[in-house]
């Protein structure tokens, strides 16, 4: 039995794995669904893999639906199967020197992107629109970074001169954080690197260069 994921639908726990192409069962019209399910699977007959396009214009193979939830009758991906065309909102926070920085990025209209900030839990200004040019730079930045190869905390103790976090919300609901104190991924300039453009709008004393590995 495949490991089980929460339903981000209806929150149900007892989800199951989705495997294509099986011939063992030849699907009638009127088959109910429940005759395809076997030991935690259910078993489909449409070919696995896709085409589609990231938002820099790559062509990449896309999966169908990996999970199904029986509950509420429907199918989704796991966060593995999701690609940086399929992330609805970025946000990022930050504590460091008695400040706290929150930013809030939404790409889930991808002819409106926008951002929101706040400084200390207050909110800075009302929304604001993202560029084209800002969108894509930014989306190109956790593209390179390989966040998928990230560890989800670093160096974890109970006094630390800074500490990050960052949430990836994505199109079906599904989300991950990462976060860390006084410790950041190898590759952690080429993701912030372009949020900076908007981030030095609101911290002028630049406190997020302060976060980098200290020896």
């Amino acid at each position: 039995m495949g490991k089980t994921l929460t339903c981000p639908y209806c929150n149900n726990r007892d989800t199951l794995k989705v495997v294509y192409c099986y011939r063992g069962h030849k699907k009638k019209k009127n088959d109910d669904i429940s005759n395809l399910v076997k030991a935690g699977t259910i078993y489909r007959n449409e070919k696995p893999s896709y085409k589609k396009y990231d938002f820099d214009g790559e062509k990449i193979t896309a999966t169908l639906y990996n999970k199904y939830c029986p509950s509420c009758g429907r199918y989704f991906h796991s966060i593995g199967k999701m690609a940086v065309i399929d992330i609805d909102k970025v946000i990022l926070i930050y504590s460091i020197d008695n400040q706290l920085f929150r930013f809030d990025f939404n790409f889930f209209n991808n002819n409106k992107a926008t951002y929101l900030c706040k400084h200390n839990y207050v909110t800075v200004e009302q929304e604001h629109a993202l560029s084209q040019a800002e969108r894509f730079n930014i989306l190109t930045g956790i593209k390179k970074s390989k966040m998928n190869f990230w560890n989800k905390e670093y160096n974890y103790n109970n006094s630390y001169k800074y500490n990050w976090i960052i949430k990836l919300e994505y199109h079906n609901g599904l989300s991950e954080c990462y976060y860390g104190y006084d410790q950041v991924p190898n590759n952690w300039n080429v993701f912030i690197s372009n949020f900076k453009v908007i981030i030095y709008k609101y911290d002028q004393a630049k406190l997020i260069d302060k976060l980098q590995n200290y020896d």
